[in-house]
């Protein structure tokens, strides 16, 4: 746990650091990994309204999708 906040604290004094063009940047992709995620939530939200599924079942059928095996048959 320790290490950890150690390299938070010093991410963080390295964005400190930075000039204005870096720090934007750094913002512009936290901003578009966080937008990416909500619209992929979004369009799984709106499939599941459309057929009728539970979005967890919806990761169900993904994660059954790497896993390479067979959904159960309840």
């Amino acid at each position: 746990m320790g290490i950890l906040y150690l390299q938070l604290v010093k991410s963080f004094k390295e964005l400190r650091n930075m000039d204005d063009n870096a720090k934007a940047a750094v913002g512009s992709v936290i901003g578009g990994l966080a937008l990416g995620i909500s619209v992929f939530l979004l369009v799984l939200y709106i499939m599941g309204k459309i057929y009728n599924v539970s979005l967890g079942e919806i990761f169900g059928q993904i994660r059954d999708g790497f896993r390479d095996s067979k959904p159960k048959l309840q």
